[in-house]
């Protein structure tokens, strides 16, 4: 028997190059990976997407601006921190954005209500690029 996660338990939805895809085997994933990939998918997710989710999700495709624009980069951080913290896994969320080479890079520092804090690297493209604990 193992022992439950208090972040839950759901399937990988990143794949084993980082995209954003379900996995074919429905591999489980626990811990910070689950808060983690929840945090990505509302970053992805056009708002007022989910019907039964008003005013859920925050699509950082949408923010092309942002590459040249301090001030929408300054926007989008805060859009993004506050979209994370709406997950009541997540006592805090602090974002930096990049421009790396040709994107933008998005790293979210997340405090868990219960556990460790946890850093997720992710482009604008929605590619998970790496994830750290503390």
């Amino acid at each position: 028997m193992t022992a439950r996660s208090p972040f839950g338990t759901e399937f990988r939805t990143f794949n084993k190059n980082g995209r954003p895809d379900l996995d074919p085997t429905f591999s489980p994933i626990s811990g910070e990976e689950t808060i983690a990939q929840a945090v990505l998918r509302s970053w992805f997710q056009p708002n007022n997407s989910l019907p039964d989710l008003p005013g859920e999700g925050e699509d950082i495709r949408e923010f092309a601006e942002m590459r040249v624009s301090a001030t929408s980069r300054a926007r989008a951080r805060n859009r993004l921190a506050v979209q994370a913290t709406r997950d009541q896994r997540v006592a805090k969320c602090e974002v930096s954005i990049e421009l790396v080479v040709d994107e933008l890079q998005i790293t979210g520092r997340i405090t868990p209500r219960n556990g460790q804090p946890f850093t997720l690297v992710t482009n604008d493209m929605g590619r998970l690029i790496s994830l750290k604990g503390s």
